[in-house]
């Protein structure tokens, strides 16, 4: 079935299972996994590929028991290059701070200056937790760490191909898809335009209750604030695709250049100052992106109000909290 790929063509979900069964535990030698996943990329995984992909991570994941049927998470693709602050994780924090449950999924970056697991050791969150610790984290201050790397042990047998690759694969796709947790509500950003309606398709497939899978029309895997952005909704089974633009929260458009960080250090003081109530272009960014979670965590009903309950969740010190419980919990 490998060579079905190789030719170009697409494998069935249940094909496309089979195959990544043996390749995630072993079963294929490393220059044809090399091949596999570049043709793949290539020519651009199939809904069904991710679908039948997933189930089969879902199936080797080390579970995360969450008290919260609605818990959340805010895990992205990556991919996008542009290294500004880890929005994803400060979005994580804020809504967590404004009632949410987030199940935190993330990795280490190949991509980019600092992805979530860089920038939550940078703020002292010890990110190897045991999972008994994690756990905790999710029932005490509605907030925890799943580290892919500890959580996906099978992904240990891809990482040398991966990084020989260089560039993303469908592991990067996958991984959002798969959460350890097992939510049903998700906002993944994504780094392609064309990528917005096959990875909500995929959500659906996999049971995902309500969601968002949004681009920035900057390039970034985020909503941003320096344009309008491209998201599609999930919601019950059903995708609706559409642009959002900042001053739907109430937020004013700013420059890409004022959300870049230098790396880890940089992302982790840029989330302690929002924390702290510093205002402007950052703070917006995350109030949008804290929106949308918020949103998915069926929360608030719209941007607007989103953005409300997030300035609320730092200017009452409720997201700072938060983020003093994850540091001490797992620690």
């Amino acid at each position: 079935m490998i060579d079905i790929a190789l030719d170009g063509r697409a494998l069935s979900r249940e094909e496309m299972a089979r195959v990544f069964e043996d390749l995630v535990t072993g079963g294929i030698a490393p220059e044809r996994v090399e091949a596999f996943l570049v043709a793949l990329s290539a020519r651009g995984e199939t809904v069904d590929e991710l679908v039948g992909a997933a189930t089969v991570m879902r199936r080797h994941v080390t579970d995360i028991l969450c008290p919260d049927p609605d818990a959340i998470d805010t895990c992205g693709t990556g991919g996008d290059g542009i290294s500004t602050f880890n929005v994803s994780t400060a979005a994580a924090i804020i809504a967590a701070g404004a009632g949410a449950t987030v199940a935190k999924h993330g990795n280490r970056t190949n991509t980019r200056a600092s992805g979530s697991a860089e920038v939550l050791t940078a703020l002292g969150v010890n990110i190897d937790a045991p999972s008994q610790v994690v756990e905790r984290c999710l029932r005490e201050v509605r907030i925890g760490f799943l580290f892919a790397a500890k959580l996906h042990p099978v992904m240990g047998n891809v990482v040398a191909i991966r990084r020989r690759i260089g560039r993303p694969t469908i592991f990067n796709y996958v991984g959002p898809l798969t959460n350890p947790a097992r939510v049903r509500r998700q906002i993944i950003g994504v780094p392609r335009e064309e990528l917005v309606d096959k990875i909500a398709a995929a959500l659906c497939e996999l049971g995902v209750v309500q969601g968002f899978v949004v681009h920035g029309g900057d390039g970034l895997c985020d909503l941003t604030v320096t344009t309008t952005s491209l998201c599609a909704e999930i919601r019950d089974g059903r995708v609706r695709t559409y642009e959002v633009a900042p001053e739907e929260a109430g937020l004013a458009r700013s420059s890409l250049s004022s959300l870049l960080v230098s790396g880890p250090g940089e992302s982790a003081e840029a989330i302690r100052a929002i924390l702290r109530g510093q205002r402007g272009p950052r703070r917006d960014h995350a109030l949008m992106n804290a929106a949308i979670a918020l949103m998915a965590a069926g929360i608030a009903g719209n941007l607007r109000h989103g953005a409300k309950e997030a300035a609320e969740s730092i200017d009452s010190g409720r997201a700072q909290a938060v983020l003093d419980g994850l540091v001490r919990l797992t620690n």
